[in-house]
């Protein structure tokens, strides 16, 4: 009779190592599909300031490429007045995104989608913030540019649109300008 239990423990034991094991496997996969570039909280806040400034009327706030979501979160919890959307494709960066923000449900959403399918007109944000490589900056330019209603501001964190120029930049670092810059548009 012990034994069987021992042998029905360590069979469940060996399920659940294996569970984590592909579960763990899964999380990799989906972290090596994408670019993880978490948004510091010193950003997080200059931003706030930014859109306090530049759009003070501004209710909703669309982040393309969430991540595990800090950006959002944060920005929710320093500006309880915006309504945030974090938009991510990556299955367990939404996930965590989601799970962390239950708090906050009023305020944040998240939605797993492909940011090239995503229709920003029908989202209507009021400003947009990217925190993307340059490789995808061309293509977020024209769609931006073509979905984006005109009174809407668009910042970007470290990286340019190719043509659409910046009317202002702001560092995150004044320190160390070259650091983290913020770089804000308007149509």
């Amino acid at each position: 009779m012990l034994a069987s239990a021992v042998i029905i423990g360590s069979f469940i034991f060996v399920v659940f190592l294996a569970l984590l094991c592909l579960l763990y496997i899964t999380y990799l996969v989906d972290s090596a599909t994408g670019v993880d570039l978490p948004t510091s909280r010193s950003a997080a806040l200059v931003v706030a300031e930014i859109i306090q400034a530049y759009a003070p009327t501004a209710t909703h706030v669309l982040d393309i490429g969430s991540g595990k979501g800090y950006f959002v979160r944060t920005l929710a919890t320093t500006s309880p007045h915006l309504k945030v959307l974090g938009i991510e494709y990556g299955f367990w960066r939404w996930f965590f995104s989601h799970l962390f923000s239950r708090q906050l449900s009023k305020q944040v959403r998240f939605i797993k989608t492909d940011m090239w399918k995503f229709s920003y007109k029908e989202a209507n944000p009021d400003v947009v913030y990217i925190y993307q490589p340059w490789i995808h900056m061309p293509g977020l330019e024209q769609v931006l540019y073509e979905q984006i209603k005109p009174e809407a501001i668009v910042i970007s964190n470290t990286t340019r649109f190719p043509a659409w120029e910046p009317f202002a930049e702001v560092s995150v670092h004044p320190e160390n300008p070259e650091f983290e810059t913020l770089y804000i548009y308007k149509k």
